[in-house]
């Protein structure tokens, strides 16, 4: 098993997710950690590592590159991808093998939501339901390209299936390149799922995913929008390719990340985040406005 650790002048939380790995119940058979060209003080704590981790260091190339540089460098049959401000819990490898069976493609669990300062923030998720199946994700995705899965951190993923899709397509998905393999993931595979917290996902005010801002910021919102299509596009493709077809981007009633303008902490319901994907309606202005400037 391998855990590549994502890093960008993380270096204040850094030590942390190194410490969270090494301290397994399971060690695992390798820590590789890529860095993307940190200007902070994460060369030193690297460097405080010396031969106990493997270091990839490129220059600032972006999450995607990185992702795809952390993988090639990896050997495991089973990877976990951890962002350098997350944690995993002691039992996080020993119950991801204890879970882990033929066929998968990946396996899921469920994450705590943790402060800059590693406090509790009692915000779990994703909130499983008891339905989720792997044949339910399975028939969720194709028929709408979405099934409820955690951020980065909260993923193992059978090396066999990311052989097959990677390296994720750079520059058309530029960003959130977990997002591109948890996507496809249905597709090569079942996807299991734990309901436990085997991991901490950080909230600290610098985070990609989450955000506390209440008005719809026009440009970012175009840009996530035009992702969010790019990435469905791709993997209409792919099911296309298995002889399944996926209805189009702009039927979707919301893309998975809306959540109303409120945080964006990935608590969801079923289907949907905490909140109940408030405005589909203003979604949809908003999206047609994005998409036609294509």
């Amino acid at each position: 098993m391998s855990v590549v650790i994502i890093n960008h002048n993380y270096g204040a939380f850094l030590r942390a997710s190194i410490e969270s790995v090494l301290e397994q119940s399971h060690v695992a058979s390798e820590l590789i950690v890529v860095d993307d060209g940190s200007s902070d003080s994460s060369e030193d704590v690297l460097a405080s590592y010396g031969d106990r981790i493997t270091t990839v260091r490129q220059e600032n190339l972006g999450h995607v590159k990185a992702f795809n540089a952390g993988f090639a460098a990896s050997r495991g049959d089973v990877v976990l991808f951890v962002d350098a401000d997350d944690m995993l819990y002691p039992d996080c490898l020993a119950s991801v093998l204890s879970a882990w069976r033929d066929g998968l493609s990946k396996l899921q669990f469920r994450l705590d939501t943790i402060d800059a300062d590693g406090r509790d923030l009692n915000m779990p998720f994703p909130a499983y339901s008891s339905l989720l199946t792997a044949k339910e994700i399975r028939r969720r995705s194709v028929a709408n390209g979405y099934y409820p899965w955690p951020v980065s951190t909260g993923n193992a993923y059978a090396r066999a299936y990311l052989l097959a899709v990677m390296p994720v397509p750079h520059p058309r998905i530029w960003k959130a390149p977990d997002g591109y393999v948890n996507k496809l993931a249905p597709l090569f595979g079942d996807v299991a799922t734990l309901p436990r917290q085997l991991g901490a996902y950080r909230v600290h005010g610098g985070n990609l995913w989450a955000s506390s801002a209440n008005k719809v910021n026009l440009a970012g919102y175009t840009r996530n929008v035009r992702y969010d299509r790019d990435l469905h596009e791709e993997f209409a493709a792919v099911a296309a390719r298995q002889g399944l077809r996926v209805g189009a981007y702009a039927d979707r009633l919301v893309p998975q990340w809306i959540n109303g303008g409120r945080v964006q902490q990935g608590r969801q319901d079923g289907d949907r985040a905490v909140g109940r994907h408030r405005g589909p309606r203003r979604h949809r202005h908003h999206a047609a406005a994005a998409l036609a400037g294509r």
